[in-house]
């Protein structure tokens, strides 16, 4: 039998390493490269129990017996209707969008956009979050992937209850209807780095029309699409977009992501490439975060992944941009 020669044993172990290592990222939660960045309700009570056991053994002057896990849980949920009536989790804090919104216009337009990064910064602390906090947003529909957002783009990472407060419930868990806990003591988070181009302005929208290899796609409601719901002063979208990606298209019923396999078909069916840029947006830049963490959690490379933040609040207002309406 002859000896293999030693260049083709190194292209073989070679082709191993690749092949072991394309298999490792089909093994995160859910089958997703990147499935960490959510976490489901039996880890999330998990961490709630150690938290519980080590404020506990601290209140009674005893070591505990393991790590703080210094869990922060937050509810981005309307005050009233959904965070005291519909029920919270035990411990969780509530923001809201005008917590986290610019004071200022971004883009020219006055809106729900994001803060910048010195605000963002202490609106993260005002919550008690340390650089060594887990914390777990979660929602009532699609608000708590603009937090994971928001963070990511500042350099903090942070997790979205898959399934959200629904999947709680669905759990058996409890959920309370009492005001918020007690203010925290203000946290020390530092923001630095991040991935810039997770926020884009509306000359990244210009850019898809000049570049088959940048897409932009609409994450709206069929209505919001054809212009029967008119949520700006002119309704319609923008004519050269690619098709309409609803964010419901990537969950469950039971409002849950789909495993990566079911998500791999949803891609497939828009034509969404891992090799273009993709650029999203949506009223106001937070439903398009769904689309974007879902991507993200795909693997798709970060620099390719852009958020409009302006989103249809800053083309639907601005006269002098082009706009199309459908009659479907």
């Amino acid at each position: 039998m002859k000896k293999m020669p030693i260049r083709l044993w190194i292209l073989v172990w070679l082709w191993i390493g690749v092949a072991a290592g394309l298999q490792a990222t089909e093994t995160g939660y859910k089958g997703f490269p990147r499935g960490d960045v959510l976490i489901n309700v039996q880890e999330l009570k998990g961490l709630m129990e150690a938290q519980q056991a080590w404020d506990s053994a601290l209140a009674e002057g005893k070591t505990p017996s393991s790590e703080n896990p210094k869990l922060v849980i937050v509810a981005v949920a309307k005050p009233k209707l959904q965070y005291l009536l519909k029920g919270h989790l035990p411990g969780a804090l509530n923001i809201w969008r005008p917590d986290y919104e610019s004071p200022e216009k971004l883009f020219g337009v006055r809106g729900e956009n994001l803060m910048n990064r010195a605000d963002f910064q202490a609106f993260l602390r005002s919550l008690g979050i340390d650089q060594d906090s887990t914390v777990v947003w979660y929602d009532h529909k699609y608000d708590a992937t603009r937090l994971w957002w928001a963070s990511k783009h500042y350099g903090f990472d942070t997790r979205v209850l898959d399934g959200g407060i629904q999947a709680w419930k669905d759990a058996g868990n409890e959920v309370v209807r009492v005001s918020s806990p007690d203010k925290p003591k203000t946290g020390n988070v530092v923001l630095t780095g991040g991935i810039d181009s997770f926020l884009v302005g509306p000359d990244a929208v210009w850019r898809t029309k000049e570049n088959n290899k940048w897409r932009l796609w609409d994450v709206r409601n069929q209505a919001e699409f054809t212009g029967k719901k008119k949520r700006s002063k002119r309704a319609g979208y923008i004519p050269w977009q690619d098709e309409l990606v609803v964010w419901k298209e990537f969950h469950r019923p039971d409002k849950t992501w789909k495993n990566a396999e079911e998500v791999r078909a949803v891609l497939n069916r828009h034509g969404i490439e891992r090799g273009d840029h993709h650029v999203f947006y949506c009223q106001s830049g937070v439903r398009t975060t769904q689309m974007l963490m879902t991507l993200y959690m795909m693997g798709f490379p970060d620099e390719t992944l852009h958020n409009f933040d302006g989103s249809w609040i800053y083309w639907g207002n601005s006269p002098d941009l082009p706009i199309a309406t459908a009659t479907q």
